[in-house]
């Protein structure tokens, strides 16, 4: 039987590039399940949380927030180019995508080979599996997921009003004055 598609190289120099350069982090239409390695999905999951915080993500807020020893990321920089991120994302998409089909391949020969399943509804089955796999290519957010995060959002806002809004400079005094850029 042939070998699950991974693509380790392509999920760690996405990591290393989002080190380098986070604000790329808006540009990747990704999510921590697109990637194979549960340490690598968790530090880019520990990413989009820090983005979301708007908290500086470096080798050591990466590490501590998703748990993981700072060699990794480390590892993942070595070689990097922020400048090649959207090649390394799509390599990344494609090998979750051989993924899927991968299992939904063991899935129709589970169903084809156990016997007992009616040939028609193993068909219909791994039919409906395939097409649901297009279907998750939607950036869509469900509204409920949308609102809490906003809400959380205002919550921190009024809990802290010295938080700033928008994005900051390093220049205190100018984030506070424009409440960010």
């Amino acid at each position: 039987m042939p070998d699950l598609p991974v693509d380790l190289e392509s999920e760690k120099r996405l990591i290393g590039c989002v080190v380098l350069a986070p604000t790329l982090l808006d540009d990747l239409a990704l999510r921590p399940e697109d990637f194979h390695s549960k340490d690598l999905g968790a530090l880019f999951a520990a990413a989009l949380d820090l983005s979301i915080e708007q908290k500086p993500i470096t080798s050591r807020t990466l590490a501590d927030k998703a748990a993981i020893e700072v060699s990794l990321i480390h590892e993942c920089v070595e070689g990097a180019d922020s400048a090649e991120a959207s090649f390394w994302a799509d390599r990344v998409v494609r090998a979750r995508k051989r993924r899927q089909l991968f299992h939904a391949g063991e899935f129709a020969t589970r169903l084809s080979t156990d016997g007992s399943t009616d040939p028609d509804e193993a068909t219909l089955r791994t039919e409906e599996l395939l097409s649901s796999l297009g279907r998750q290519e939607s950036d869509a957010v469900p509204l409920t997921d949308a609102v809490d995060a906003v809400m959380e959002r205002i919550h921190r806002y009024i809990e802290n009003p010295n938080l700033i809004a928008g994005l900051t400079t390093g220049w205190q005094r100018f984030d506070r004055l424009l409440d960010g850029l």
